[in-house]
């Protein structure tokens, strides 16, 4: 199995991992303040990455420096755009529309860092976003059944995260690569961030805090900030690093679509015949992107997009 194989499986189970991460955040909201969620989840992964941070520290300048604070600055927002997308929302319409995410990080790709895509990645990736079309504009063609319900500020706020995440993964990757500051470093920093950013709204708010908080909350905040954030979303970037844009965005598709059916069965909430159709060619899609020919025939043509 070499380097490439490895990742692509690494990034599997960081998929599988990630994947409840809106159904868990949207029993977080349920409870406290959006605001506080960010705050309570972000604040734990600052404190855990803190000693790569310290170790890290002289490397945090210049171009490095400018890339993991646009990051910052990216991922803020994302943050602020997924957690009010859930309160507004379901988390099963979140994760539909979060399916545009690696469509944005192919583009970033290919017009920030110059990446080459081949043909077969390219059909898959069309293939997959063929899915989430599906998905998302059918029900409103069969206008609007009694199980769709569309969320007007959900919607413009799951757009501006799939505009912002893939842009913060761009720079967080630039960090890294070119600057040598590791990812949990990086991840550090954009927490801190992050937290601070959250805390101002908070206490701007009045800092509300309920008379009880549900022991499911604290776990939901607890899985968001250790497994999805410090540990999958590590996993993915580092896989995003070994096996490109394109695998990492049919994963992308195959989490997002875990991510949709995982509320439907704990939280109860609906599930469309076109959602499960365009579930199906998701699946397709990430089968042609990872489906290699023989060791013989590696070498295919290659080209940039646009």
């Amino acid at each position: 199995m070499n380097k490439k194989q490895k990742w692509f499986w690494v990034a599997l189970v960081a998929v599988f991992l990630a994947a409840p991460n809106a159904m868990f955040m949207k029993v977080a909201v349920n409870g406290l303040d959006p605001f506080l969620v960010n705050v309570a989840r972000f604040s734990l992964v600052a404190f855990a990455c803190t000693p790569f941070l310290v170790k890290a520290f002289p490397r945090l300048k210049g171009a490095a420096l400018q890339a993991v604070l646009a990051a910052s600055a990216a991922m803020t927002v994302a943050a602020f755009a997924f957690i009010f997308a859930l309160k507004y929302s379901t988390a099963s319409y979140v994760s539909v529309l979060l399916l545009l995410q690696p469509i944005m990080l192919v583009w970033y790709s290919v017009r920030l860092n110059k990446e080459r895509v081949s043909r077969r990645a390219l059909a898959g990736i069309t293939l997959a976003a063929a899915g989430a079309t599906l998905i998302v504009l059918l029900p409103l063609a069969l206008t609007q059944n009694e199980q769709f319900v569309f969320y007007p500020v959900a919607t413009i706020l799951c757009l501006l995260n799939c505009l912002l995440q893939p842009l913060a993964v761009i720079k967080i990757k630039q960090a890294n690569e070119k600057g040598g500051v590791p990812l949990l470093a990086i991840t550090a920093v954009m927490s801190y961030i992050i937290t601070a950013a959250n805390a101002v709204f908070w206490l701007a708010k009045g800092a509300p805090i309920p008379a009880h908080v549900d022991g499911a909350v604290v776990g939901a905040i607890v899985y968001g900030a250790i497994i999805n954030t410090l540990i999958a979303r590590t996993l993915l970037v580092k896989g995003f690093e070994v096996i490109g844009s394109a695998s990492i965005s049919a994963l992308t598709y195959f989490e997002m679509l875990l991510s949709v059916l995982l509320p439907v069965a704990f939280l109860h909430e609906k599930i469309s015949l076109p959602m499960a159709l365009g579930g199906v060619l998701i699946l397709l899609g990430v089968y042609v992107v990872q489906h290699h020919k023989s060791d013989h025939h590696k070498h295919y043509h290659l080209y940039r997009l646009g």
